[in-house]
């Protein structure tokens, strides 16, 4: 798109596309329509509690569905109109994908615990191959699949290229709403639906809302803690490819940072068969350590590893250093010596993951049941009907 829009997709525009539905999944409150996205995390989490975990993912495929149609049918009076009806469909869209994170989520993990006793032994593998390594396996078909409509349009940008790829969003969300349709809800959830309970005034009540909150805040901040990494660095892969070679087509260019990024599916196969025999907070600390390790090589190495070929560079770190840690990056000299800092900083942040996680989170429960009688107990001692 910033080839066909040159002039109207600017920085600032770029960082409202980019922002729209990436960015806030890391930031909360952030820009333009960031705190939507996480707004709506919690908002179908609590409707997926009242209502069902299949009503709330019907709601999340509503939003997403409707904001990608928005986005691939975008029109305007100019390319700035346009761009900013992209920005509202992706905005829109956003509220479906963060939807889609605490119900599927939830649902997944229930699921697993309701797996025959042989199998719960290996739950954690199966929420994981359900979460974490689907999502980064979609995000590398999604690349691939760019490429391949790129390729179709001979490697060259067309208005084409960029509509049919956000319109193939719409076919995949669709593909599956007969099965989530007719997806039957897990005994705990049935059990709490069951029940006549005001959650909002018992959350009222200090002891019982630390008692509820204190643990998933823990986890959250760890979740918190590892997107703002992650994705930080997954905006660098075009950036490392682009130094392949000063002369690249888009074509190459794309092809090499669908590669760099495919690198984390592996690590989603080896951490799901890994986690059931180390434990989860293990295995969270090992991921965390490893990628620490590689950003700080890559943080210090960046200087000697550049072949005298900055300009790529200085790009990717414009959009995304001045946006994700503007402060760091403008305090240095050069771009390149603030991208560094960026990684060492983005390093640092994986290694207070690990410790948090390590110190802080607690062990897992042998079954989800065990935290509803404990809760139960908890409200019945302090004087709450149950």
């Amino acid at each position: 798109m910033a080839k066909l829009y040159p002039t109207a997709l600017d920085f600032t525009m770029k960082t409202r596309l980019s922002n729209s539905i990436l960015i806030g999944e890391i930031f909360g409150a952030s820009f333009d329509f960031c705190s939507r996205q996480s707004l709506q995390m919690v908002l179908f989490g609590l409707c997926a509690d009242r209502l069902g975990r299949r009503w709330g993912i019907v709601g999340c495929i509503f939003f997403l569905v409707l904001g990608v149609t928005l986005a691939t049918a975008a029109h305007g009076k100019s390319e700035i109109g346009m761009l900013w009806m992209t920005v509202i469909g992706r905005g829109v869209a956003g509220l479906g994908a963060g939807g889609e994170y605490a119900v599927c989520a939830t649902s997944a993990v229930e699921a697993a615990d309701e797996t025959h006793d042989r199998l719960r032994k290996k739950r954690a593998l199966f929420v994981a191959s359900s979460t974490n390594t689907a999502i980064i396996a979609v995000f590398v078909a999604s690349a691939i699949i760019f490429l391949i409509v790129l390729a179709a349009y001979g490697g060259e940008p067309y208005v084409g290229v960029w509509r049919i790829c956000f319109g193939i969003g719409i076919i995949m969300p669709l593909s599956i709403f007969v099965f989530r349709m007719r997806m039957v809800d897990s005994s705990p959830t049935q059990n709490i639906l069951s029940r006549v309970q005001n959650f909002l005034t018992v959350l009222r009540s200090n002891a019982i809302g630390s008692l509820c909150l204190g643990k998933p805040t823990l986890c959250s901040f760890v979740w918190f803690l590892y997107d703002a990494v992650v994705y930080l660095f997954n905006l660098f892969a075009p950036t490392i490819a682009a130094r392949f070679s000063s002369s690249q087509s888009l074509l190459a260019s794309n092809g090499w940072g669908a590669l760099v990024n495919a690198f984390a599916l592996p690590g989603a196969f080896f951490g799901g068969l890994i986690i059931d025999r180390v434990e989860p907070r293990q295995t969270y600390a090992l991921g965390s350590v490893m990628v620490a390790m590689f950003g700080f090589v890559i943080g210090g190495a960046m200087e000697p590893l550049r072949n005298n070929d900055t300009g790529a560079i200085r790009k990717a770190g414009a959009a995304v250093g001045t946006q994700a840690f503007p402060l760091t990056e403008a305090r240095f000299v050069t771009t390149l010596k603030g991208q560094q800092a960026i990684f060492l900083v983005g390093s640092g942040i994986c290694v207070v993951g690990a410790i948090v996680v390590m110190t802080l989170v607690p062990n897992r429960r042998t079954q989800l049941e065990d935290e509803d009688v404990e809760f139960r107990k908890y409200l019945e001692e302090n004087g709450w009907g149950t």
